[in-house]
């Protein structure tokens, strides 16, 4: 819980040393990185206008392009644009 309150004020760089392991912010990764959806989560409205765009559990999403924390993701063969905060609210398994 205590991560998850790290990411949503935007203090992701110290969160993700305390996760270990492979799991990080879809936020994080770099231009060409792919990486799978293990958690999506933050308030339900957001929670489920990101699963209603595709973002679930197991699906993996690769980084297209990203510009000062915007991004274009490929996810299931569609490219989507979003922006940092909320690409934060997907945490993604390596």
């Amino acid at each position: 819980m205590l991560i998850k309150e790290f990411l949503l004020t935007g203090q992701s760089k110290l969160a993700i040393t305390m996760w270990g392991g492979d799991d990080m912010p879809l936020a994080m990764l770099k231009q060409d990185g792919f990486g799978m959806i293990r958690e999506i989560y933050g308030k339900s409205a957001v929670v489920k206008r990101l699963e209603d765009l595709g973002f679930v559990a197991g699906e993996t999403v690769r980084v297209i392009t990203e510009l000062s924390g915007n991004m274009i993701i490929e996810l299931k063969g569609s490219r989507l644009a979003l922006d940092r905060a909320m690409a934060n609210h997907i945490i993604l398994r390596d």
